[in-house]
């Protein structure tokens, strides 16, 4: 009755595997053994709770029922592995056997069909030749092998492919000939491109008088020349007004340098007299001051004299006067004639001084 339960429950897991009731049967009666005991154990182990440390008899049932359970799972293991190795074995046997006589029908079904379309292959055959040949005289047009395989030329009626091929072939030499044409214009340009950008390197040098301005491409050798010829006698116009202006600018150049070595002479020579004149002034004053100086000293020396004077005797005063005499300082004079006069002064005033003196002394 269990087995008969469990057949009805497996069955019911493999409906979705799509397997027939037959193979679910065999599945269920190979498997039964584990499926049966894990059935029958798993919910005892539920039933197993353990809340307590002391609980050591349900800690050893716990064991006991663990390694049962997994027993059943490592035999139940086994045994798919060997269900599904026979299943597998049977696969490859019916695969096997049914490759060989498919392999036979569809052998004879090829024959039989070249049989059944002789007429149609040879007709494909002529197709395919007539194609390959009208293709290959098509690509000296220099068309892409897809775009010929589009006009189906196999089946093409040779008035169609004489028209086509006729047409094809005058729109390729058009295309040749406009591509020459625009080589050509183009081998043209480049050449007029040169010319211009050698003309334009030669002219550079007669920028600055608007050659640029003139040159064009493709301008004629006269047309160039004339432009040169006008470059020319700008720039040589052009190199007078430069010489000219030279000179202009060189003699400014000099009537300045004259102008500027008479101010630096007039001005040196205002210094030296402005020098003149200070140290004339200096030394004026530096005399008068030391004129003043020594009047001053004199002028006491005197009273100091004039005081002793009048305290000393008599000798003493005619002394005193006598050395008044030889201290008096005699003017500083310019002219010779005023020079010999002082020299004649100052010589009278050594003999009077030592006539007297002589006198005073006797006293």
């Amino acid at each position: 009755m269990q087995h008969e339960n469990l057949t009805v429950e497996v069955s019911t897991e493999l409906k979705g595997y799509q397997i027939s009731a037959d193979a679910a049967t065999n599945i269920s009666r190979q498997l039964s053994d584990p499926i049966v005991e894990i059935t029958t154990l798993t919910p005892k182990a539920y039933d197993i709770i353990v809340e307590d440390a002391s609980q050591i008899d349900k800690m050893e049932a716990a064991k006991e029922l663990r390694l049962q359970i997994k027993n059943w799972r490592v035999d139940l293991d086994k045994r798919r592995k060997s269900v599904k190795e026979d299943a597998l074995n049977m696969s490859k046997a019916i695969d096997g056997l049914a490759g060989i006589y498919r392999k036979r029908a569809e052998e004879a079904e090829a024959h039989l069909l070249l049989q059944e379309r002789f007429v149609e292959i040879l007709q494909e055959k002529a197709q395919k030749e007539l194609a390959e040949k009208r293709t290959k005289e098509l690509l000296k047009f220099e068309i892409e092998e897809e775009n010929i395989a589009a006009y189906r030329l196999g089946e093409l009626p040779e008035a169609s492919y004489v028209m086509l091929k006729n047409g094809l072939e005058k729109a390729y030499n058009e295309r040749i000939e406009a591509e020459k044409a625009a080589e050509r214009e183009a081998e043209i340009k480049a050449e007029h491109e040169r010319i211009y950008q050698s003309r334009r390197d030669e002219l550079a040098k007669f920028a600055q008088f608007g050659a640029f301005d003139e040159l064009q491409v493709g301008m004629s050798d006269g047309e160039y020349a004339s432009i040169i010829y006008r470059m020319q006698q700008k720039k040589k116009q052009w190199d007078l007004e430069q010489e000219q202006i030279r000179k202009q600018n060189e003699q400014l150049q000099a009537e300045r340098e004259k102008e500027r070595k008479e101010r630096e002479k007039l001005e040196a020579k205002l210094a030296a007299q402005k020098e003149a004149e200070r140290k004339a002034k200096e030394e004026a004053d530096r005399k008068a001051a030391a004129e003043l100086a020594e009047k001053e000293r004199i002028e006491k020396e005197e009273k100091e004299k004039a005081i002793k004077a009048e305290q000393a005797p008599d000798k003493d005063k005619l002394i005193a006067f006598i050395d008044s005499l030889a201290a008096t300082r005699l003017p500083d004079v310019k002219s010779q004639a005023a020079k010999d006069i002082v020299e004649f002064a100052s010589e009278k005033v050594r003999t009077f001084y030592f006539d007297l003196k002589t006198q005073i002394d006797k006293l």
